[in-house]
């Protein structure tokens, strides 16, 4: 699991490699109720499942949509496009929705 950082702020998002989770379940269970605004981007090997409380973030709408994945070249070659760009958008909504509410609350 990775989160990336905004000025050293905090984590802007998080990117969890739900694959063979052991870890990534108690980490999740702390981020994703715990810090809603902070979008998730789960990965998941192709022919893996994802495990079975994971199914309850889907609620959530900081957890993003599963991007699959064959190889880790594959990943590699998605990140940009395929992980980080979706996770950013998320960043971006939510930003414009605090902005919104700080102009509403100003007025």
């Amino acid at each position: 699991m990775a989160g990336v950082e905004d000025d050293g702020l905090g984590s802007c998002f998080v990117i969890a490699d739900i694959t063979d989770a052991k870890s990534i379940p108690p980490e999740l269970m702390s981020i994703i109720p715990k810090l809603p605004s902070v979008p998730v981007q789960p990965l998941l090997q192709a022919a893996a499942g994802e495990y079975g409380m994971f199914n309850d973030f889907r609620d959530y709408p900081s957890v993003l949509g599963t991007f699959r994945y064959e190889t880790i070249e594959d990943v590699c070659a998605a990140l940009s496009g395929k992980v980080i760009t979706p996770a950013e958008e998320k960043v971006k909504e939510r930003d414009e929705r605090r902005k919104a509410i700080e102009r509403e609350l100003a007025n």
